[in-house]
């Protein structure tokens, strides 16, 4: 009995031993596992910044395009009313050369 509580001990310790590196070897797993999780989380970051960054270099094309084609708009509108007040003084000026 005696030589019995001697060897408690003893397992209770190769127990502990083996309980430390039990979580020795989980933590090191865990920390693999946030390591490389951290290292796709940084690239799909990088990659969802990229896109941010595109989408708005086409946003700012596209206003700078849709600007242009207004400014387009607007010319050929002021140049349609100019033609239209030119046609409209060309008919009077018949009517007035035939009826003088």
């Amino acid at each position: 009995m005696a030589e019995e509580l001697r060897g408690e001990p003893a397992a209770a310790r190769h127990e502990a031993r083996d309980a430390a590196v039990a979580q020795a070897e989980a933590r090191a797993r865990l920390e693999t596992q946030v390591a490389a999780l951290t290292e796709q989380l940084t690239t799909r970051l990088a990659a969802a910044d990229a896109a941010a960054r595109k989408a708005a270099d086409a946003l700012a094309s596209v206003q700078a395009e849709l600007t242009a084609a207004q400014r387009r708009t607007e010319r050929a509108e002021a140049e349609a009313a100019l033609a239209r007040q030119l046609l409209a003084e060309l008919r009077r000026a018949a009517r007035t050369g035939e009826g003088g």
